[in-house]
């Protein structure tokens, strides 16, 4: 026999998956974000050492 589940039970267990699924989207997000900034400071200082330009994109 299927037993039913509450409604509120229901409602807490939807919000912790929304919640899991922001917090991974962010995570990604962070990681490819510290990546790319990270390859911007290394060709910065290997093609052109005497201007310090990578600091824009980290700004904005």
């Amino acid at each position: 026999m299927v037993s039913e589940i509450p409604l509120d039970v229901y409602k807490k267990v939807y919000r912790e998956i929304i919640k899991e699924k922001k917090k991974r989207k962010f995570l990604i997000h962070l990681i490819i974000y510290i990546i790319v900034n990270a390859m911007f400071i290394v060709e910065n200082l290997l093609y052109t050492p005497d201007e310090i330009w990578f600091i824009y994109p980290l700004a904005f």
